[in-house]
């Protein structure tokens, strides 16, 4: 039987060594959902494959009978390289790509995510400010999961924490600065640990 293509725009989550020639890919396609395909690394192909965060148009193929898909070929878009360059910004974005990929499994829809993982990724390119973008990612994915984030999380806070996160969520990323970092780290943990108790999003 003949071997199964597919071609589809998507986001690299994650990549990983799998053996000594293959890089297991985590692929988030706004049409497909969650893929996970195989690159076969060469010598030839040093430098020019896919890349953690890339945007990219990817070519895959698997046979008929496995599930497995295989990189053929591999159009980059954008790569985000400017994400590496602060520890904390590379350490949140991977945190929200994780995040997005364990909850995936379970959704109907996969374009307002992906809007949302495209905007945060590039937003954690740019910004110092990556407790903010976090947050800020994390508030948005709950509330358009469909959650009371704003009814219930944000009302059960101290008066004091709420005036914080308001002032963080209610502006735009470009009129905040690192003064609000550490208020925006400390109303991470308290979300995360809402969202784990009373919703069904799984937090890494």
């Amino acid at each position: 039987m003949p071997a199964r293509e597919l071609q589809t725009a998507g986001i690299v989550l994650s990549a990983s060594q799998s053996g000594e020639r293959f890089l297991r890919l985590h692929i988030f396609s706004a049409e497909e959902g969650r893929i996970v395909a195989m690159w076969r690394r060469s010598e030839k192909s040093s430098g020019s494959g896919p890349d953690l965060f890339d945007q990219a148009h990817f070519h895959l193929e698997s046979s008929s009978q496995s599930s497995t898909w295989f990189l053929k070929e591999y159009r980059l878009e954008h790569r985000r390289v400017g994400i590496a360059r602060r520890y904390r910004a590379l350490l949140l974005a991977t945190r929200l790509s994780e995040l997005l990929w364990c909850n995936l499994q379970h959704a109907e829809f996969y374009e307002p995510t992906a809007l949302l993982a495209q905007e945060a990724l590039g937003a954690f390119e740019d910004s110092p400010l990556p407790q903010c973008i976090y947050l800020k990612a994390l508030y948005r994915y709950a509330s358009e999961e469909g959650y009371a984030v704003r009814q219930q999380w944000l009302r059960q806070l101290a008066k004091s924490d709420q005036d914080r996160a308001k002032g963080i969520l209610g502006q735009p990323l470009a009129q905040l600065d690192a003064e609000h970092e550490p208020a925006a780290e400390a109303l991470i943990e308290k979300l995360e640990r809402w969202l784990r108790a009373d919703t069904d999003i799984m937090v890494p």
